[in-house]
């Protein structure tokens, strides 16, 4: 779901006359003041008395109700076709400000304000915001609102949360990289994972089907223990955000080559922004990852040898050459020759 589409659905409301405040992940977003990571729904909280307007608003624009587990009277999920969803909580409260109907919001969380595409929206206030999210058993999108929001409004890190091993957002001058979660296969899909052009110099084969982008997904995701610490992976993978617009345009990291006992470089991004330097920047970031978390000495690093672009990034980023290959494709049956490189880290 996108920064346009929840600003229409907004301004839809707004111009109802239909009150609504931002809840989940584009809350956090609102608070911020930009887009940090993808969303698959919009989470709202509606007075009890706008319930049947905002429902026939959203059934108006082609939205229906899908029965949920967690579906009740006053929690009702909302999709379109196009796969949007609205998650409704709706509330009341009386006179003095206590809870009589619905979702127990408590009073005075109704109180913030934030901004999504430019547009000033109602939100649920920051420490409440941050209550909120700290209070169950948190997901991969969870650590990630929680690190955004404590960066953003000076809070202390919940111990759960704060582990040097469990803070896996880097932010460079244009860049946030952060973990990659499920949510984000359509969007992985149609930019790079299912792109034959961006697929034709690398080891791996273009999908054919959102299905396989959803496997690597979950191939590439961090493993935590029970405290939350990052387990040794095979894979440390980021996606690559612009922090200007809060769109995922590609991923990269370390995939751990058994042949040389090396974790190897690898990176993949759109074609619609190749040429600006963005693969070079992230992967200078999580070099240094790699040095202060995960106490790296050497990485490897290759490219097919027609790939001058790749060439260029393994350059600007101090590889140094060691030898010509062959690198097979993960099907076995096709290879391409390949330059291979080495890169020495400084602890």
């Amino acid at each position: 779901m996108n920064e346009k589409d929840v600003v229409e659905l907004i301004k839809t409301f707004t111009d109802a006359g239909v009150a609504v405040w931002i809840d989940g992940g584009w809350g956090v977003d609102a608070l911020i003041g930009r887009q940090t990571r993808e969303h698959t729904d919009l989470d709202v909280a509606v007075h009890r008395k706008d319930t049947p307007g905002i429902r026939g608003l959203l059934e108006h624009i082609g939205y229906r109700e899908i029965k949920r587990a967690d579906s009740s009277e006053y929690i009702y999920f909302m999709q379109n076709e196009a796969g949007n969803g609205v998650d409704i909580h709706t509330f009341a409260y009386d006179v003095n400000g206590h809870n009589t109907y619905g979702v127990k919001y408590p009073f005075g969380s109704l109180a913030g304000t934030g901004t999504i595409g430019g547009r000033q929206v109602n939100c649920i206030s920051p420490a409440f915001m941050l209550c909120f999210k700290t209070g169950y058993e948190p997901k991969e999108k969870d650590i990630l609102d929680v690190q955004a929001l404590c960066k953003a409004f000076g809070f202390d890190l919940p111990c759960r949360y704060a582990n040097r091993k469990s803070f896996i957002i880097i932010e460079t001058a244009r860049l946030i990289l952060r973990p990659l979660t499920l949510d984000n296969a359509e969007t992985a899909y149609n930019g790079w994972t299912g792109d034959e052009e961006v697929a034709r110099y690398v080891s791996w084969l273009p999908h054919h089907s959102i299905d396989e982008t959803i496997k690597w997904l979950k191939e590439v995701e961090w493993k935590r223990d029970e405290a939350g610490d990052i387990l040794p992976n095979d894979n440390y993978i980021w996606g690559f955000v612009l922090k200007e617009t809060g769109e995922l345009f590609g991923s990269g990291g370390l995939i751990w080559e058994e042949g040389c006992r090396l974790y190897q470089v690898g990176y993949n991004i759109m074609k619609s922004h190749w040429n600006h330097g963005y693969t070079t920047e992230a992967m200078r970031a999580i070099l240094r990852y790699a040095v202060e978390n995960l106490g790296l000495k050497r990485i490897a690093g290759g490219h097919a040898k027609e790939n001058l672009a790749s060439a260029k990034v393994i350059e600007k980023l101090g590889f140094v050459y060691d030898r010509d290959d062959i690198t097979p494709h993960v099907d076995g049956i096709h290879f391409f020759d390949s330059r291979e490189y080495y890169l020495d880290l400084e602890m």
